[in-house]
């Protein structure tokens, strides 16, 4: 089964247009299901979904957690944004985009690389591709994250907690919170509200 979220009918009908393209290539072609949040999807739903479709044409930091919180419970799921440029102006969304995305695509290659996606997720496995705007990779630099604090990052921005992170994560709750407190210490704040801060900030 696969997921799309849009809030838009033009999207919605040119999507089924593409829909109806493949299922004449590949009769054994998944359902398809439309909502316009993931929050709107059951989760009888969401325990059958194979792929993520989102129509993200605006910045929404909730759509954003919502799926994170997803893509964190089903990792073999696969999460594809359809994005336009404006997207990555917020570095906090480009991090979160980076955090649960398969892939994302602008919209002027949407429809070459889904159709070339829908024709064959089933049967080959897809490599992540990464995006990051300036801000972040400026960032990257500047604080040095490791391995361990980049996969812990999104968790933190999203709210959750050393508890709730250490059960995703694998790790003790006392090692999440060092690695808490070396991301707040590289990025020189306090608390979530100064890193969101830090990030933004793009002087």
């Amino acid at each position: 089964m696969i997921i799309v979220i849009t809030t838009c009918e033009y999207f919605k009908k040119g999507f089924g247009y593409i829909v109806d393209d493949i299922r004449r290539e590949y009769c054994s072609f998944t359902e398809v299901v439309y909502a316009k949040h993931i929050g709107c999807v059951n989760k009888q739903t969401l325990q059958r979904v194979k792929a993520i479709i989102v129509d993200y044409g605006h910045a929404d930091i909730h759509l954003l957690s919502s799926l994170f919180e997803f893509k964190t419970n089903h990792p073999d799921s696969y999460i594809i944004l359809i994005t336009r440029d404006t997207c990555y102006e917020s570095t906090i969304d480009n991090i979160l985009i980076n955090a649960l995305s398969d892939f994302s695509v602008d919209c002027k290659d949407a429809l070459k690389k889904i159709s070339g996606f829908l024709g064959n997720y089933g049967e080959a496995k897809h490599n992540r591709v990464i995006t990051k705007n300036s801000n972040l990779y400026c960032l990257e630099k500047q604080v040095n994250l490791s391995k361990k604090e980049v996969n812990v990052l999104p968790f933190i921005m999203t709210g959750k907690k050393n508890k709730e992170i250490s059960r995703h994560l694998d790790l003790s709750e006392k090692t999440i919170c060092h690695y808490r407190r070396s991301i707040y210490k590289k990025f020189q704040v306090n608390n979530l509200a100064g890193l969101y801060y830090k990030i933004e900030d793009k002087r």
